[in-house]
């Protein structure tokens, strides 16, 4: 049973603590990254000299008796210090020596309720605090904790919140989320980290919960489920942000496997164990401990490689290190692939800009290792660190005309252009904006309310909008090999810096409110993508500083996406400049698939693009594999050969956007707008299509709305009159 049940870290975790009064806000990311940088510096925020400390509370956690529990907080933490690339201690401090005094633990060393976090108490802990300036007593106790250790040994409670009071007052009823966690006490100048928390959701761990999730899973008992919970927390807790490389394709199961299954001679087993085509048959077994959706109660108990090369990112395993058997993978072993992204400008042709907020990943190709793709694969947002200047809030249709956003008028969250005034955020900051923005954007009914700046509230110099850290990425810790890179949009996890270029969809709330990030505050983001990235296909060297020479990488549609370089990684080696130019900029994404549909996807010429391109495209395999003669058209990764990686290509042109009979409503949205671009690009180029399943099908065969909605765009699909 896929269970989607929220994790949350990064901008959740930043509005608990908003709620909480525990932290200063920073600059946060998401996506095989890390958690909070500085903003002026870059840098990201870490535990100070890679030791983190925690108190659990004495509390049960449903079924789960206290002393259990606690054994599988410690057990937790264990799975991420004792990864062969980090060098990172974490201690329960009541283990510690020399010993804590006993008064300064005693606040956290009791069940921890509801109570601790809504009664508000007299609380004078810093210098500036007034005399009447009062806070909850978990705030309180937390801060007076840490100041009273000279911000040493700070008390960082993991709370389990046995009748999940705690998470209904931040989230609201039945919110699904299942655990919060993250770092709260900061020293911003030496980008440190001396403090945070963790609250496990008890409701979640009830033996009626129980009863319901092993129903489908026999092992997914409370147990079971809790430490799996807390390693994907405890990730959040030592620094690091949500992860997005096989979880996106497990949770939104496209197709590709059942198609391929059904396609003759070949076994279905030969096709699904194809190193790039076992992308579409992912399950949880291989999905990151730190993607933000809970597929399955045993998903995040191991970290895979892309969450250990995040936390290697803070705490790294330095040669020394490794010398001295504190880690087993150091620095000098694995490799870097960096870059940059650009997309082109809508606004001047033939020009290209940064495009931050692009997932990048990683993937080893090893013909010899079946799985090798999904294990061995590493990702990161363009732009992670990257924080300018942003009108930052909501705009919503003041239907009411109450300058307040309601609850049932359309409300858009996000950051929307670029502001100057961050040196007043919260007064000529917020004119700017509205200035900007009042009446104008997306429509004269909407207006802003929010501030100017990115949740830094005083601290860091945001950095002015086209410098080269916005869109840039940095794949490190990659053990040596042969890796294709390719870039992706993000459906799950979201990405909570200023982005100039991105998917537009968040799932985390259960709906797709588009974000809006443009530079110019006229269009939607949205990124366009095929289904599974655009590839790398430039130089395998690097495309160099002049980005408009890029080799094969071309920024149009006559460039072939599914076309890739592999990129060899050598030991303490980086290899530098593979910048990804896409074929489209955001404002194309509904009119324009990034790619030239009847080229690529017809290849047997028959001016049809369907599931008899992918039975051609084997049978060319077979001829590539045998030495003979091959269509030259089946070669779609222009490799010089005929492989099952030219059938997982294949089927993402076919099947795109396919979906499953249960497809759910997320992923009915997600299709529309593909099958617009691809209808237009099947028009203008002079071939047909076959209609995606689900909604679009009634009984195999096009609905009448699909025949209509091709008729309006021109192109000539299958079945339809």
């Amino acid at each position: 049973m896929q269970k989607i049940l929220r994790l949350l870290g990064a901008f959740w975790t930043a509005l608990l603590l908003l709620v909480l009064n525990l932290c200063t806000l920073l600059s946060q990311a998401h996506a095989g990254a890390p958690l909070f940088y500085n903003e002026s510096t870059g840098q990201p925020f870490s535990w100070v000299d890679g030791r983190a400390f925690y108190v659990v509370e004495t509390g049960d956690l449903g079924t789960i008796g206290n002393l259990q529990a606690r054994e599988i907080v410690d057990r937790a933490f264990q799975r991420w210090v004792t990864l062969p690339g980090v060098v990172l201690q974490a201690d329960n401090l009541e283990r510690i020596l020399p010993p804590l005094p006993p008064a300064v633990l005693a606040p956290f060393q009791r069940d921890l309720t509801i109570e601790d976090f809504t009664t508000m108490v007299p609380c004078q802990v810093f210098g500036s605090d007034g005399p009447d300036r009062q806070r909850t007593r978990f705030a309180c106790d937390v801060r007076k904790a840490c100041l009273d250790q000279n911000l040493i040994n700070c008390p960082s409670p993991i709370v389990f919140d046995n009748d999940g009071q705690i998470i209904e007052l931040i989230f609201g009823k039945d919110s699904g989320v299942v655990g919060v966690s993250g770092p709260e006490l900061f020293i911003p100048s030496a980008s440190a980290i001396i403090g945070g928390s963790a609250v496990i959701n008890g409701a979640e761990f009830t033996a009626k919960a129980e009863q319901a999730r092993i129903a489908n899973e026999p092992a997914d008992t409370n147990v079971n489920f809790l430490e799996s919970v807390l390693v994907h927390e405890i990730g959040h807790f030592l620094g690091i942000g949500h992860g997005s490389v096989n979880g996106d394709t497990a949770l939104l199961n496209p197709s590709v496997r059942r198609l391929a299954t059904q396609v003759a001679p070949v076994a279905p087993s030969t096709l699904i164990f194809a190193p790039v085509d076992q992308l579409s048959a992912v399950n949880a077994i291989h999905v990151e401990t730190m993607y933000p959706t809970l597929l399955s109660g045993n998903q995040f108990s191991t970290p895979e490689r892309d969450d250990e090369s995040a936390l290697a990112t803070l705490y790294p395993c330095t040669p020394k290190a490794a010398a001295s058997q504190r880690c087993s993978r150091p620095t000098s072993s694995t490799g870097t692939i960096a870059g940059r992204v650009f997309i082109p400008d809508p606004n001047m042709p033939g020009q290209l800009k940064p495009a931050q907020g692009v997932l990048v990943v990683a993937r080893k190709i090893d013909p010899g290792d079946t799985f090798g793709s999904l294990r061995e694969a590493v990702s990161q947002i363009t732009g992670s660190s990257f924080a300018p200047s942003r009108c930052n809030g909501v705009l919503f249709s003041d239907d009411n005309n109450d300058n307040q956003p309601g609850a049932d008028e359309v409300q858009f969250r996000g950051l929307f252009g670029a502001c100057s005034r961050n040196d007043d955020p919260f007064g000529a900051g917020v004119e700017e904006c509205k200035t900007q923005l009042n009446g104008k954007f997306p429509s004269a009914a909407y207006r802003f309310r929010g501030f100017c700046g990115f949740l830094k509230l005083g601290f860091g110099l945001p950095r002015p909008v086209g410098a080269p850290e916005e869109n840039t990425y940095t794949l490190a810790n990659l053990t040596p090999g042969k890796y294709l890179i390719h870039a992706t949009p993000v459906f799950q996890g979201g990405f909570s810096s200023p982005v100039r270029s991105t998917s537009g969809l968040i799932g985390l709330t259960g709906q797709l409110d588009p974000v809006i990030n443009t530079d110019d505050n006229t269009k939607f983001a949205f990124f366009p993508n095929p289904q599974i990235g655009e590839f790398y296909n430039g130089p395998i060297t690097g495309c160099g500083s002049d980005i408009t020479v890029c080799g094969d990488e071309k920024p149009n549609a006559t460039d072939n996406p599914f076309v890739y370089s592999l990129i060899d990684v050598k030991p303490g080696e980086r290899v530098s400049n593979i910048n990804i130019l896409m074929n489209t900029s955001e404002v194309d994404f509904l009119r324009d698939p990034g790619f030239q549909l009847c080229t690529v996807g017809d290849v047997n010429s028959d001016k049809l693009v369907n599931r008899d391109d992918v039975l051609a495209v084997l049978k060319e395999t077979d001829k590539s594999e045998r030495g003979k003669k091959f269509n030259q058209k089946a070669d779609l990764n222009q490799d010089g050969k005929v492989t099952f990686f030219d059938v997982d290509l294949i089927t993402d042109v076919v099947t795109l956007p396919r979906l499953t009979p249960d497809a759910t409503q997320q992923e009915l949205k997600r299709a529309i707008a593909p099958f617009d671009a691809i209808c237009r690009a099947a028009a203008s180029g002079d071939c047909a299509i076959e209609a995606p399943a689900s909604d679009i099908q009634e009984d195999g065969k096009a609905s009448e709305a699909t025949c209509t909605r091709a008729k309006e765009l021109g192109c000539r699909v299958i079945d339809c009159p």
